[in-house]
Formats: structure tokens, sequence, C-alpha cells
């Protein structure tokens, strides 16, 4: 099992502001056929756009200072379910975004059980789709088998999930986000963020003391932030199995007075 900080959201453009705080939710949706053909084309529509953006093409490598020059309206600092559906909102509305994250190789990663819905969540999908975006078209997409759970109960208790392939899942996710225009997509761990003399914000510093200066970042470090990781009765920090914690972030938000705790996940033990 996994512990982690809360997330959070950083507005710029304003001071820093403690009592904004956000969650991401694995949830899922399956339920395109209800939506019409004009519903359809807009979803063609965005996920064939050119990568202009995208961190793997030539055109996202600029001339000038990493940390002086380079300037988003928006940071995305990790990239899980919900750092891809804030970057390709952003990136849709038009503004020019940046998603940070540990390893291009896991985006959208679903390490436990890689399913999408389930009761309490499939019908925040729902919600996410009516808004745009993109979660409840990837388990369309990805999904191995689904069902409606709880069908021997009323209505109000039936919960759709989807059992999706999670590498494929991963890998159509990252190649949407490579396609979408002002999206650009890097490697890097956030440990600081930045900002002036009046606290508004101002850009992010990773680990290795590059900063990308924006309006606006929004925390989506999920179980990474100050992990830790139960194996038996050992502790290890870790963001999940095999992959390390993100260090450094929490103690820069609780410095600018947000409030963290820890959510347990409670995974449990499989056989491989």
């Amino acid at each position: 099992m996994s512990m982690s900080t809360s997330t959070s959201v950083c507005g710029g453009g304003g001071r820093m502001n403690p009592s904004s705080s956000s969650s991401s939710s694995l949830i899922s949706r399956s339920y395109r056929r209800a939506r019409g053909p004009a519903h359809a084309h807009a979803h063609s529509r965005h996920s064939t756009s050119r990568c202009r953006l995208s961190a793997s093409s030539p055109s996202s490598v600029w001339a000038g200072s990493w940390d002086e020059d380079e300037y988003y309206d928006v940071v995305v600092v990790g990239a899980g379910h919900a750092g891809c559906e804030a970057a390709l909102a952003a990136a849709r509305m038009g503004r020019k975004t940046l998603l940070l994250t540990l390893t291009l190789d896991k985006i959208a990663w679903q390490p436990c059980n890689p399913a999408v819905g389930g009761p309490a969540k499939s019908q925040l999908v729902h919600e996410i789709d009516a808004l745009g975006g993109e979660m409840g078209r990837m388990a369309d997409r990805t999904y191995l088998q689904r069902r409606v759970l709880n069908r021997s109960r009323g209505p109000a208790v039936w919960a759709l999930r989807a059992q999706t392939d999670k590498r494929m899942y991963s890998d159509v996710m990252r190649t949407i986000l490579e396609r979408t225009d002002n999206l650009f997509l890097r490697e890097g761990m956030v440990t600081d963020i930045v900002t002036d003399e009046n606290e508004t914000l101002t850009g992010v510093t990773t680990h290795y003391g590059v900063t990308f200066r924006c309006a606006a970042a929004v925390v989506t470090t999920g179980t990474f932030g100050n992990g830790i990781v139960w194996v038996g009765r050992k502790q290890v920090s870790a963001g999940r199995a095999g992959e390390s914690a993100v260090s450094g972030l929490t103690e820069c938000l609780q410095r600018y007075g947000f409030e963290t705790g820890r959510l347990k996940t409670g995974t449990p033990s499989r056989v491989d």
C-alpha cells in the first residue's frame, strides 16, 4: 500500500490560496453512443490534431535560456489521470501548457487495478465527459471487458466499470497528448513553487534547478508527494512500487500555508 500527501491547485495572477485544493479521481465512462454524430465528430477533430508543441517534436526545442525565456500560461505537475485531463483542458482552450512528469513512459499509468469506473466513480466520468474530458473515450478504446455492477439492486447504485489494457491506455493517452496543439510534454520532478514579493505565482522549479515560468500551476502529484510504501512491516519512500517519491514540493506548499495530509490506498498483495 502507499500513502501520500494531498494534491493542490495554485493559481497565477493572484496570491497563493491555501483554501484551493483539488483531488484526482480514478473514473471512467463508456457511453459514446448516446451523444450523437456531432459529438463523435468533435472527438475525431481533437484526437487527430497535429502536434506542433509536443516534447517529442523538434518544434518544442527553443533557442533561449531554459529558466529565463521559456514561459507557459499553465504548468501541470504530474501526468496521471487528473494531470492529463487538466493539461488537455488548458491546451484545448488555447493556453500554452506544459505537462511535467517523472517519466514519459508512465503517463496515465494504472499501477494497481487497471479499471475505470465502479461504485462512486463511474458517475464522475459522466461529468468529465460532459466537460470534454478524455477518460471515457480512453475506456471505450482500451477496455478488455466491462459490466454494470450492482445490477441485482436498484438503479441508484448501478455503476459501470471497465477493465482496461493498462499498457494500451498509457500509450494511447500519450499519443493524444502529443497530438494536441499548445501542449508540451517534459520529464522533470518539481520541488519548488516560485513567487514574487506579493506571493504571486511566477513559476515552478525542478529538482535540477530548472525554472519554468508560468501564470498558473496545477499540482496533481497523486501518491508521489512524500509517498510511503509498506511491504509487510518494512517502510520505504516511494511514489508507487519501483518508483521514487517526490520530496520538496509538499514542504514548499506547507510554507505557503497549505494544509497537507495522507491518504492510504490499501493496495492488497497479489501474485504475478
